[in-house]
């Protein structure tokens, strides 16, 4: 389709293993995949086929399901006011129509535990003004060294990173969500980076904060 003001292009990256309940890295963890069953199912070459077939189901119009830190009303309340409150399980499912113009599969890499660690870590040390960052921060720490200590430091988790063109509203999260639920490993965002397509800007990109 054409690009018009009505479209954005992003390039984000997701990690497959963890649900959280932001759907990304800034989050409280909800759940891990099964890691044993993940070394035994999703070798490199396994996962990597595996995706480049899935990958066809976000490209055109998708129905999305809308994240619950988002800012999608829902009687008169924001979504993400209603989670803070600790009312997300007021909040019925919220679906959309959303359309891919555009998506690649730029890369695909398994990332150690230790490097994983390493930039969760710092990246929720460095963002400014989440209410729950010390809580996230503790959870994130504990977690990883648990696992870390149960599977050993060369641990891997599948990343993906993806450039997509879609129409404005679209989630972003929301497609790294529903790929990890494709696995039945979960995933979590841990970058989005707006692409500013225009004359003079092509190779200006916006970090978002996940």
């Amino acid at each position: 389709g054409m690009i018009t003001n009505m479209s954005k292009t992003y390039t984000f990256s997701g990690v497959f293993g963890f649900t959280t309940d932001t759907w990304g890295m800034l989050g409280i963890v909800q759940a891990v995949g099964n890691i044993p069953l993940m070394q035994k199912q999703y070798s490199q070459s396994e996962f990597t086929k595996r995706i480049e077939s899935v990958i066809d189901n976000y490209r055109g119009i998708i129905e999305q399901e809308v994240p619950v830190f988002s800012n999608m009303r829902y009687k008169n309340k924001r979504m993400y006011q209603w989670a803070r409150e600790g009312k997300a399980y007021l909040v019925p499912k919220l679906v959309r129509e959303r359309e891919i113009h555009s998506l690649t599969l730029d890369s695909i890499d398994f990332i150690r535990i230790t490097n994983l660690k390493e930039f969760v870590l710092e990246d929720i040390t460095l963002v400014r003004g989440d209410y729950r960052q010390g809580k996230i921060l503790k959870e994130w720490n504990n977690l990883l060294r648990l696992l870390e200590g149960k599977f050993g430091t060369s641990l891997l988790f599948p990343r993906v990173t993806i450039t997509a063109t879609c129409e404005k509203g679209t989630y972003i999260r929301s497609i790294i969500h529903s790929l990890g639920q494709s696995f039945g490993i979960g995933a979590m965002t841990t970058a989005i980076h707006r692409i500013k397509v225009g004359e003079f800007s092509l190779d200006a990109a916006e970090r978002l904060e996940v």
